[in-house]
């Protein structure tokens, strides 16, 4: 049985998958750099990466996301905790503060008084402290955005369209499963697998797939348009990587080379790799469980195939929550027509 503190971070874990910022953990342990300057514990010639690890630390010296938000998630992303911290005793209910007690109280940063006359007529009151609460969360969410040193969390997300939030998903699945293909046994049927193959699989653009009624130029042109997605999936993917490296999430600016390692480390790093110590046999089901230890153990564990264990995982990350892409307003409905 949970404790009531693995429940809150267990919560605030869950809360945290909501939103980018589990993507931005998702896609920096992918980061071959950085699984490299956490086994040299930080020893490393980019100050980039090393100012990165100082504050992420060791993701992979961790059972779970759940434990590595905990110990150091919150701080990082400071205003996730501010708003999934619901568990607090105070935070969820309203509490009567006598005058004389004023002095003693000592409030969280996700809490604020508010002085109503006791006589105030109810409905006002109602109204006036929607007006006010409004108010509060508009000037902390401006703070927010400027980056005061109250409020702001180091490392934040930019804005960006729904869009560009779906392609970056995308491009995590393809980067997963092309990295999968990469490593298994050339005479394996998947070895041959291309772009329009990885798209296919992956459902990616799927009015971009071929069907038995489709003419050979239609097909062709199916089949080119889907490779070519896949392929900017791809890049993206490696962009993202590369920026989030550096801090940066979710961006695809350029990132300027630098050197990172001595030759020493270079040799070990690669020594590592081809011992698998970056990357076991099993490490796709493994990165799932990391991320999501809960869902994992839903996963069927009679699969038929090596492939259809793999699309199972993929899909699975698919059909996690993202409330993140859904329209901010909701689409306007029309009255039906009588007639």
């Amino acid at each position: 049985m949970q404790s009531p503190l693995e429940n809150n971070a267990a919560l605030a874990a869950n809360a945290m998958r909501c939103t980018l910022f589990f993507w931005w953990i998702a896609y920096l342990r992918q980061s071959q750099d950085y699984w490299w300057i956490c086994q040299e514990k930080g020893d490393c010639q980019d100050p980039r990466l090393q100012s990165v690890w100082q504050d992420f630390g060791d993701l992979f010296s961790y059972a779970t996301l759940d434990d590595w938000f905990n110990s150091k998630g919150k701080a990082l992303f400071e205003i996730i905790n501010q708003s999934i911290d619901c568990n607090d005793s105070h935070a969820s209910s309203l509490q009567l503060i006598a005058k004389e007690n004023l002095s003693s109280i000592s409030l969280a940063n996700h809490l604020a008084l508010i002085c109503v006359p006791i006589d105030m007529d109810l409905k006002k009151a109602q109204q006036a402290f929607i007006t006010i609460l409004k108010q509060v969360r508009k000037e902390r969410s401006g703070a927010y955005l400027h980056c005061d040193p109250l409020f702001a969390p180091p490392y934040q997300l930019p804005s960006i369209d729904p869009k560009s939030k779906k392609a970056l998903i995308n491009g995590f699945r393809v980067h997963l499963l092309e990295h999968y293909l990469e490593g298994i046994n050339p005479e394996h049927i998947m070895k041959k697998w291309g772009c329009y193959e990885i798209g296919f699989h992956l459902g990616i653009a799927k009015q971009q797939h071929s069907k038995p009624i489709d003419t050979l130029a239609t097909a062709k042109k199916k089949q080119n348009c889907l490779r070519a997605l896949v392929c900017q999936k791809k890049t993206l993917a490696r962009a993202l990587i590369n920026n989030v490296e550096i801090g940066k999430f979710p961006c695809r600016d350029k990132v300027s080379l630098q050197e990172r390692w001595s030759p020493q480390q270079n040799k070990r790093k690669l020594e590592a790799i081809a011992d698998g110590d970056w990357h076991q046999s099993n490490w796709l089901s493994a990165e799932f469980a990391y991320l999501n230890p809960v869902q994992s153990r839903l996963l069927p564990v009679d699969y038929q195939s090596p492939k259809e264990e793999v699309i199972s995982i993929l899909e699975a990350f698919n059909k996690m929550p993202m409330p993140f892409l859904a329209p901010k307003r909701a689409p306007r409905r029309y009255a039906s027509s009588l007639d």
